[in-house]
């Protein structure tokens, strides 16, 4: 779960926060994982590095990573347009700082709640 989690995160929050090339590199990732299914995805992944227990967790963490990125991209998306985050930009916060007291606790709650319920699925 945690290797889900931190692809999740820095994938959801490129995709959602950055409108850039590099957003939509994010965003399109996200897709592409959500093309293949867990268990093919998984399986290519393992035929790829071959059988051990550290292969077992990168190949669950990236199968369950997309719904949990797609999560986070959503809910930055609807952070990063609240009135709390412009103020902190007229008040001269650096976009780090926003980013850190404002975007990402109110983005995660609900990663953490889907994150918890999801250890059973990845079991």
């Amino acid at each position: 779960m945690a290797v889900a989690t931190v692809l999740a995160v820095v994938l959801g929050t490129a995709a959602g926060l950055s409108r850039t090339v590099a957003g939509m590199l994010a965003n399109r990732s996200i897709e592409l994982l959500f093309a293949f299914p867990t268990v093919l995805l998984g399986l290519l992944i393992a035929s790829t590095f071959g059988p051990g227990a550290t292969t077992l967790v990168v190949a669950i963490g990236i199968g369950i990573a997309p719904g949990y990125a797609r999560i986070v991209r959503g809910q930055v998306l609807a952070v990063r347009n609240a009135a709390y985050v412009e103020a902190a930009a007229v008040l001269g916060h650096t976009r780090w700082r926003t980013l850190r007291q404002h975007v990402a606790p109110n983005a995660l709650r609900p990663l953490i709640v889907t994150v918890t319920l999801g250890v059973g699925q990845a079991l």
